[in-house]
């Protein structure tokens, strides 16, 4: 008899191996801490590593910086698709269908060698901002500055006018810790996409489809908007008492910006984000709003027992770095895509193909009846 195990959700459920991330012992890429790398490396560093399995040399990240200006070239079908889209079409949404679109534009596509996907890869990071951009439909011309860095391109794309260099070492780090983190839905989506053989454009794109569903990104511009009308630290426990008392579930009450399904303590990406936050509060004058968020957090850990993950900290980044809050999921997809990549990368290389079971749990044991004979004429 086959022995049935049946695991909702497959949480804590191992369904393949990889060597792009690690959660265990803190948090790394390849075996590199990811706290290193943000204090010396840099995010093309880190995407290097992320897709060629190495970090690069100084003649190859410097090829690799000419190859991300080369391919940042806005695409005239994508421009003139977003152009007609509805106006009801939401940025993310218009993201994932230009991204399909950017896909059609493959003078290779038969061509799936690991060297060839680097390469798409390559494109799709140098691409996304500008897709970013013209679905946010931020002022043009959408191009990268060649005297700025990715993340100040990146800034610049998104909405800040012209990020001072701490602006972009504060996106730099976002784009660093966000780069990839294990098999969440999205990259398990693309996962299984590229399991069926289809090309790295298509297992983006299916990341992109579960990242517009309404639960892929806690909505933390709720409570961050709550958060500036506390008058002093002092009042953060009423404030979160006020916005426990609104949440659906009252028993377990789902706090945007809080918890994590696989970090049962702290998520170590938000004590990074952290202390970026703290520089960027004290050079923009926001000291205040880091003394009220430390309370909230508080706060939050005495009437929950959740701790922030990485979403905390980065709403309050983006405030400081004049980020506006609809470029949230954006930015997020500007660094994932490469950790999309490389798991797509690294499942062609597997060859295995995805083929779970599903638990039935409908009708049994109905019988057919021909029309007319009881009453379904």
């Amino acid at each position: 008899m086959t022995v049935e195990l049946y695991h909702p959700e497959l949480r804590g459920v191992f369904v393949s191996e990889t060597e792009i991330s690690c959660l265990e012992d803190g948090f790394s890429y390849r075996g590199y801490d990811v706290g290193e790398l943000c204090q010396a490396g840099g995010f093309l560093e880190t995407a290097y590593l992320l897709l060629h399995e190495r970090l690069p040399g100084g003649e190859e990240l410097a090829d690799f910086r000419s190859l991300m200006l080369e391919a940042a070239e806005p695409s005239p079908a994508v421009e003139a698709l977003t152009a007609i889209l509805p106006m009801s079409v939401r940025p993310l949404e218009m993201l994932r269908t230009a991204v399909s679109v950017l896909g059609h534009e493959d003078w290779t596509p038969s061509d799936e060698t690991v060297d060839s996907n680097r390469a798409r890869a390559a494109r799709l990071v140098a691409q996304m901002p500008l897709l970013a951009a013209s679905a946010l439909g931020t002022p043009g011309p959408h191009e990268f500055c060649p005297e700025r860095s990715f993340a100040g391109n990146v800034a610049r794309l998104l909405g800040v006018a012209e990020p001072s260099s701490l602006h972009e070492r504060a996106v730099e780090t976002v784009l660093v810790l966000l780069a990839d983190h294990e098999l969440n839905t999205p990259t398990f989506a693309a996962r299984v996409v590229a399991s069926r053989g289809a090309d790295v454009y298509s297992a983006v794109t299916a990341a992109l489809a579960a990242m517009c569903g309404p639960t892929a990104l806690p909505d933390t511009d709720g409570w961050f908007q709550g958060m500036l009308d506390v008058a002093s630290p002092g009042g953060a426990g009423d404030f979160v008492e006020r916005m426990l008392a609104r949440a659906p579930d009252a028993v377990r009450p789902e706090v945007p910006g809080f918890g994590h399904p696989v970090y049962d303590e702290t998520d170590p990406r938000a004590v990074m984000l952290e202390r970026v936050c703290e520089d960027l509060a004290v050079a923009t004058g926001h000291e205040w709003l880091e003394e009220i968020a430390s309370a909230v957090e508080s706060a939050v850990w005495q009437q929950t027992g959740l701790s922030p993950n990485v979403e905390w900290p980065r709403r309050r980044l983006m405030h400081y770095v004049g980020l506006p809050a609809e470029a949230g999921d954006l930015l997020f997809c500007c660094s994932r895509v490469v950790g999309w990549c490389a798991n797509a990368i690294e499942q062609h290389e597997e060859g295995t193909t995805y083929r779970p079971r599903a638990r039935y749990r409908g009708a049994e044991g109905l019988r057919y009846t021909s029309l007319g004979d009881d009453g379904r004429d």
